[in-house]
């Protein structure tokens, strides 16, 4: 190999890909390349499964962890990718639900408790003891994973691998709010049509929402009418925003703008008692700053979303919205 890799607290580390269980790719250090991993499994737990991936997304996320953005003191080698879609190579004494061969997925979280408030009701995803997939363990940006059972999905026979794995983060993060805080015939804005928005586009027009996309690529305005969207306005452009101001009962905002006044008048354009969703996230050291006089005077709910619940992941996998 052409560098010295550094030692792994749970993996053991190879000099060749011949001697190796599996092979990861991910960040020796904030800055540079993917570099290839090459490591022995671990011990597979009794309540854990072995997946032979064999399709990952890429998310926003996944750059903004592993390169110390979000949290500068993380430790590398940092292997990120948790939309993963794979099949079961091996199963944990305990794990009696799934079958070597089976079609599987996994998600951003790795594990929850099962036992606290939030995890009774069904919001497992707000589990203040949970793991994410990847941070010490090794994400999905390798050739295999080992996610404790609790949190792997079965996949239909429908469910397209190729192209369903961004689901497992970006399908569900936009589904879950659009599902919490929307209705038919609501009028609803998707700021932002990239990994995240076009996805909430065809969820809100499923949902029976009449939706606008705001957005700065009117090159593909065929393309996201195509998706379902009503019409196309302007994401960052302050007097077309203006002319927008207070006419949406939901507001999806996918963005992080560092413009304050930019981002005051994506916050109006939600009507009176209307909901702002905030599911962009910045880095560490940008600040967003809510319009909070807009907001109190017109009585507009202001939130966060992150991810969903394993139920909500499941309404998402079992939907025919990505088929073979």
């Amino acid at each position: 190999m052409d560098q010295q890799l550094p030692e792994h607290m749970l993996y053991e580390v190879q000099p060749t890909k011949a001697t190796a269980d599996a092979v990861a790719y991910g960040l020796l250090q904030a800055k540079g390349e993917l570099t290839a991993y090459p490591y022995k499994y671990r011990e597979l737990p009794e309540n854990e499964v072995r997946i032979r991936i064999t399709y990952t997304g890429l998310c926003q996320s996944d750059a903004l962890h592993s390169r110390g953005l979000w949290d500068p003191t993380i430790s590398y080698p940092s292997v990120p990718g948790h939309e993963v879609c794979g099949v079961v190579e091996a199963l944990g004494a305990k794990v009696d639900n799934f079958q070597i061969g089976e079609r599987v997925a996994a998600n951003p979280q790795r594990d929850f408790c099962g036992k606290c408030e939030f995890c009774v009701k069904g919001n497992n995803n707000l589990c203040p003891t949970q793991n994410g997939l990847y941070g010490l363990d090794f994400g999905g940006f390798s050739t295999h994973i080992q996610v404790p059972s609790m949190m792997v999905f079965k996949l239909p026979d429908h469910f397209d691998e190729r192209r369903g794995a961004p689901l497992l983060c970006a399908g569900v993060t936009m589904y879950a709010p659009l599902k919490r805080h929307g209705r038919a015939n609501l009028r609803c804005a998707i700021i932002g049509i990239g990994g995240l928005g076009h996805v909430a586009v065809q969820y809100a027009v499923k949902l029976g929402m009449i939706v606008t996309a705001f957005t700065t690529s009117f090159h593909r305005e065929a393309e996201i009418k195509g998706l379902g969207a009503s019409k196309l306005s302007h994401s960052t452009d302050l007097a077309s925003l203006k002319k927008e101001e207070g006419q949406y009962d939901l507001v999806l905002n996918t963005l992080y703008i560092e413009d304050e006044e930019v981002f005051k008048q994506q916050q109006r354009l939600t009507a009176q008692l209307g909901t702002y969703v905030q599911i962009g996230a910045p880095p560490s050291k940008v600040s967003f700053k809510i319009d909070y006089l807009y907001i109190i005077l017109n009585q507009i709910k202001v939130c966060g979303s992150i991810i969903g619940s394993y139920g909500e992941t499941q309404v998402i996998i079992i939907s025919k919205i990505n088929r073979k």
